[in-house]
């Protein structure tokens, strides 16, 4: 395997608003999954700390998954999955997304790391 030679970039470990890798705001969501978290060791607490949402854009159907803090949920995993199983889509913005492209050294290759305040439903026309 050839390794992945990382050269200076400024954007590397950089939070940039995601709107400007990904300029339309309104998204599918697709999934819902807790985040637990882990302690100074790398065990599992069992606590929550947040969440991990599954988008995907309304142009180019590329999804995405992004991690929001422990917050009120707009919908919960469970009336999402309600409303998925009767046909509905439910569509979202997020509120203040940032995108941090990282090196993920296990896989040799650059990778998104995509973070958001929060979620809202909203309506649309599409």
């Amino acid at each position: 395997m050839t390794a992945l030679r990382v050269t200076n970039s400024l954007l590397l470990n950089k939070q940039v608003p995601l709107q400007y890798a990904c300029p339309e705001r309104v998204f599918i969501l697709l999934a819902i999954k807790i985040t637990m978290g882990f302690d100074k060791e790398g065990k599992p607490t069992g606590e929550c700390v947040g969440y991990t949402i599954v988008l995907v854009d309304t142009i180019n159907f590329n999804q995405i998954k992004v991690k929001i803090p422990k917050v009120e949920l707009a919908i919960t995993p469970e009336e999402l999955q309600e409303a998925r199983e009767n046909g509905q889509r439910v569509f979202v913005e997020l509120e203040e997304a940032f995108i941090k492209p990282y090196f993920n050294s296990t896989y040799n290759t650059i990778q998104d790391s995509i973070t958001a305040k929060n979620f809202y439903i909203v309506q649309t026309n599409l």
